[in-house]
Order: structure tokens, then C-alpha cells, then sequence
């Protein structure tokens, strides 16, 4: 999480305060990686031997949260958006089991606003979520023996599925799952 490009940049150029909390030090690579593409300031492009600023992320002013996978856990998700005021949630691990279970209901309620903790509300807030690793084999045979199409992670109907492309060409990954759901809605969503 102590990295250079999750630090705001000073008027002098060089790295600032950290805009991540809570910063938890055993954060995951994967995790990081993620939330480069979205918060990377870019300061650590040119020690790449790239452009100054080439690997900017979409959002490279947001200040990032480093949460403990926290799905539909309502605890989580209240100290996530109520306690530490979260806006929006990247969730890069597998959300379902392929089907509209419980669990993605939970989700829906959690998305809508529907949702409370301890009597306190739980605010509606969009949540984002990796699509799956099924696309042209099965990365997780334990979990469904799907590939291919119908291969979506992400059963949820409020939450936002995000698939994954080639940047080079623009070209489907061969990795990511495909949709339709099993009950036939479109996902992913982007």
C-alpha cells in the first residue's frame, strides 16, 4: 500500500501524504494492481521508464480505502460507508456461485439502500465487481465446472460487472467469464 503512486503529488513534484485509509500492510499485489488503474497518480512512470504521468489512473485525486473483503457483510459494509464515508466499492474477487443465491440478494439490498446495520441504515452506493477468471477454461472447477458463456461470477442484479479486454488491441480476453447470467440477464456490464 506504500506506494509512490498512491501518494498525492507536491508542488515540487515528488511524492505527498498517502491517500490510502485504513492502509493495511498486508495488502494483496492483485489488490493493488486494481486500484492503480483507477487511483495511480502516475508518479512512478517515469521510474518505469515511461512518460511522465503515462500510468495516471481514471481517478487519480480519489483517496482509497483498503478494506478486508467485505461482500454482503453488513458489519463491513457499514464501517466501509457509514464509518470511513466510502463512496464506491471494487470488489476483484468472486462474488457468487454463478446462480441468484442469497448472497447476491443480499448484495442487491445492500446496493439499493435497502439494507440496515445495528438499526443504522446502510447508505446506497454502487459496488463493482470482477466478473470471473472463467472464459475459456474454469479457473475455479471447484466452484462450477462452467466455462465460456454463462461463466459470470457476478449474480448480483444492482451490482456493476466489469469484464476484462486486451489494452493493446481492445480484443475479449480469453480469461474473462462471459455472460449471460444463468437466468439470462446481460452481464457484464462493462
Amino acid at each position: 500500500v506504500d506506494h509512490s503512486d498512491f501518494k498525492g503529488v507536491a508542488a515540487d513534484g515528488s511524492p505527498d501524504t498517502l491517500r490510502v485509509s485504513p492502509a493495511r500492510p498486508s495488502s494483496s499485489e492483485h489488490g493493488t494492481h486494481v486500484a492503480s488503474i483507477v487511483a495511480s497518480s502516475g508518479y512512478g512512470s517515469e521510474l518505469a521508464g515511461l512518460n511522465p504521468f503515462e500510468r495516471r489512473g481514471h481517478a487519480p485525486l480519489a483517496l482509497l480505502g483498503d478494506f478486508e473483503a467485505f461482500g454482503a457483510d453488513l458489519e463491513r459494509t457499514h464501517e466501509a460507508l457509514v464509518d470511513r464515508g466510502m463512496q464506491l466499492s471494487n470488489h476483484s474477487y468472486v462474488q457468487s456461485r454463478i446462480i441468484y443465491d442469497p448472497w447476491a440478494a443480499d448484495l442487491d439490498r445492500i446496493v439499493r439502500g435497502d439494507a440496515t446495520y445495528g438499526g443504522a441504515p446502510i447508505p446506497a452506493r454502487p459496488q463493482v465487481w470482477a466478473v470471473g477468471n472463467n472464459g475459456s477454461r474454469a479457473q475455479y472447477p471447484s466452484v462450477s465446472a462452467a466455462a465460456g458463456y454463462y461463466s459470470a461470477f457476478t449474480s448480483a442484479k444492482n451490482t456493476i460487472s466489469v469484464g476484462s479486454v486486451s489494452a493493446p488491441n481492445g480484443n475479449l480476453s480469453a480469461f474473462t467469464s462471459l455472460g449471460p447470467t444463468l437466468d439470462g440477464r446481460i452481464k457484464p456490464d462493462l
